[in-house]
């Protein structure tokens, strides 16, 4: 089978064959990318939505919002005005309390074995991390949140923060 010879990578032709290949990606994208495409979306929205919005117009100007009475009829069996979902709820009490710099432990904490770090801010996207300290301990922690661990067993554990404002001297 014979090579058409301009096809035929040689050191003559290699630099032809290279400025050919980049003018052929330029001509596709510039016909690809740069003509103007109108989506389906806009498309939609032009059929509901009046765009031609002047300056002195909000775009809520162009759409009504429906007033619906909800002691219509038609909606009354859906209305429960005693319904209270948080009614069986009972507010959650962490395992540990900050009082004047110093974590307590709640007497539900005494099968658990619990500690506290403080955490520092660094900047705005790093945060440091103090040592831990095993509770109960009378230790003042000198930060404005502190972080406490409390575990029982493999899967029983609580993690909470707890914030204060301290004041450093």
């Amino acid at each position: 089978m014979q090579w058409i010879p301009c096809l035929k990578f040689s050191s003559n032709n290699r630099a032809i064959v290279y400025v050919l290949f980049i003018v052929s990606v330029s001509i596709y994208y510039c016909s690809t990318y740069w003509e103007p495409r109108v989506l389906h979306r806009d498309i939609y929205l032009a059929e509901y939505v009046d765009l031609n919005v002047t300056n002195h117009f909000s775009v809520f100007d162009t759409c009504n919002l429906t007033v619906f009475n909800h002691l219509h009829p038609s909606l009354l069996p859906f209305h429960h005005p005693d319904y209270n979902p948080k009614a069986g709820c009972k507010p959650y009490e962490p395992l540990t309390s900050l009082l004047n710099g110093r974590v307590y432990l709640e007497e539900k904490a005494k099968h658990f074995r619990c500690r506290a770090r403080c955490v520092f801010h660094v900047t705005e996207n790093r945060y440091g991390l103090g040592n831990w300290t095993n509770l109960p301990s009378y230790d003042v922690f000198p930060c404005d949140v502190i972080e406490t661990l409390c575990e029982n067993g493999m899967y029983n554990r609580e993690a909470f923060l707890h914030s204060q404002i301290y004041e450093h001297k």
